[in-house]
């Protein structure tokens, strides 16, 4: 997720997702889990983004 370059060495925006465009993603599926974060993994921030749902 772009946001990630606020908190970590800077990556291409052009392959990071904006807040919120994940779940775009999943027209037509009924959404199980949905989630954007920031966690502390081995010492560093990451940002997360995940989904999973299924067909309607």
């Amino acid at each position: 997720m772009k946001r990630r370059n606020r908190i970590d060495t800077p990556r291409n925006e052009d392959h990071l997702l904006d807040d919120g465009e994940l779940i775009g993603y999943f027209d037509g599926f009924e959404i199980l889990l949905y989630e954007e974060t920031t966690i502390n993994a081995a010492d560093k921030r990451r940002v997360l983004a995940r989904a999973a749902g299924r067909k309607k």
